[in-house]
């Protein structure tokens, strides 16, 4: 490793080290060392550095601005002379190494409104808009950060014109940043909203004619939407809502930043998707292979009515669908898939007494990663004996290293328990309070270690 490599990995660690909400207190003089230290590494070479530089700064004036709520003494710089400094440099190294606006307004976002943060952006973004100071930022960049920090109000009632026109602009990133700003005020709550099914059917619509706002909007109300839906007293089969995009769209979404506008409909299907079976099989006629699969092993165990699917899965023509399909099909229902042993992903070690053996391999590997055992019998459970017997012998405590305490280790559900490793982890999947299992599975973090060997088999 060169002095360069070691330098930038020095930097990483220190910016990681930082923490996002941490409880240390410092003085005035040391902020000001860290905000100069975060803002050096803005003009790194490195993109990696630049992207988190940006992320520990905003940590930092969060940080620095609560600290005078955690020491009664302490008085932080005042958030205009904190703040200016540190948009000059962004606007200047924008220049240099274009991205850093975009990257710095999704991260600062989340700087509360309660201060002045966000109405100190707003102004600075429309300066770099009037002003042309940074001549890699489009008029289009400019508004898409500009939505962020509520340019067109920061209520309903004030932005609802100028956030519904936005949604037909030319420029996909500001389509996305309004439809995501809608999402945003009804996961706020904005009372004058209007009922969410009515936005939800002009979203599909538009997203029907002119993909790339389906996915910004729903990201902010996703993870509560049923909460969202309940309260404008409305009922929306949102696994239907999805569908209809996906089968009806005049084209594929754009190819916008997800951390910018979170996940795209088409990642956020397989999660409202996967407990139903006929919707995985409506993917698969309508062509979407790639969400099928990723539907039909989100969850982790063995759901019989998939069986089915993931094997017509596994006779597909993508190599990668072929691979998940297959893998599942090891991990969680003791079925070697014929095509992902045909293409080497798979492979059943069948000729041990009284356990049967799948090994996963990714494409290009000649030792696999993971070994999932089961007992011969899939009406009868594993004993703890026999189980760590067979994990002694492919993956014996020289493969493995020593254990490694963490809050991860030994973390007990009803029916699933797991060990880590230097090397290595160990989970069991059965009754933990009986120690009888229905298979358990050994990942390996790299070690390339080789199972058959050790089984003395030949390969």
């Amino acid at each position: 490793m060169n002095q360069e490599q070691l330098n930038v990995e020095s930097i990483e660690e220190e910016l990681r080290n930082f923490p996002q909400y941490d409880l240390f207190k410092f003085t005035l003089e040391e902020w000001n060392r860290i905000f100069a230290r975060f803002t050096e590494f803005l003009g790194h070479q490195n993109e990696k550095i630049r992207e988190l530089a940006v992320e520990k700064i905003v940590a930092a004036i969060w940080s620095e601005s609560s600290q005078k709520y955690r020491q009664d003494n302490f008085v932080p710089e005042a958030i205009a002379q904190r703040i200016a400094p540190i948009l000059s440099a962004i606007a200047y190294q924008e220049n240099q190494t274009p991205g850093l606006v975009e990257d710095f307004c999704y991260n600062a976002q989340r700087l509360p409104r309660y201060d002045n943060y966000h109405e100190l952006i707003l102004q600075w973004l429309n300066d770099l808009a009037e002003n042309k100071q940074c001549e890699s930022l489009s008029a289009e960049t400019i508004l898409t950060c500009q939505i962020r920090f509520d340019f067109y109000g920061c209520i309903w009632k004030e932005a609802q014109l100028n956030l519904l026109a936005a949604l037909d602009h030319p420029h996909p990133s500001v389509r996305a940043s309004a439809a995501q700003k809608i999402g945003e005020f009804y996961k706020d709550g904005d009372p004058d909203m209007p009922p969410i099914n009515e936005i939800m059917q002009l979203i599909k619509d538009k997203e029907i004619e002119r993909p790339g706002i389906a996915g910004p909007f729903f990201w902010p109300i996703s993870f509560d939407f049923q909460n969202i839906q309940q309260s404008y007293e409305t009922q929306i089969d949102v696994c239907q809502w999805i569908l209809d995009i996906l089968e009806n769209r005049k084209s594929s979404a754009p190819n916008l930043k997800l951390k910018h506008f979170g996940v795209s409909i088409d990642f956020q299907a397989h999660q409202f998707l996967c407990h139903n079976p006929s919707h995985i099989q409506h993917l698969i006629k309508i062509g979407r292979f790639d969400i099928a699969v990723a539907a039909a092993t989100e969850w982790q165990g063995k759901i019989e009515a998939l069986e089915s699917i993931l094997i017509d899965l596994g006779n597909t023509n993508d190599p990668e669908t072929v691979r998940l399909a297959s893998w599942h099909l090891a991990y969680y229902y003791h079925r070697l898939h014929p095509k992902g042993e045909e293409m080497n992903f798979v492979k059943l070690i069948s000729e041990l007494a009284d356990i049967d053996i799948f090994l996963n391999f990714s494409s290009d590997s000649k030792t696999p990663f993971a070994a999932i055992i089961y007992p011969k019998d899939d009406n009868k459970l594993m004993n703890n004996q026999t189980a760590w017997r067979w994990i002694n012998k492919i993956f014996p405590e020289s493969v493995r290293g020593k254990v490694v305490p963490s809050t991860w280790d030994n973390y007990n559900l009803e029916n699933e328990v797991t060990y880590r490793y230097q090397y290595g982890c160990i989970q069991f999947r059965g009754s933990v309070e009986q120690k009888e299992w229905q298979n358990v599975t050994i990942a390996d973090y790299g070690n390339f270690w080789n199972p058959i060997k050790l089984l003395e088999l030949p390969n």
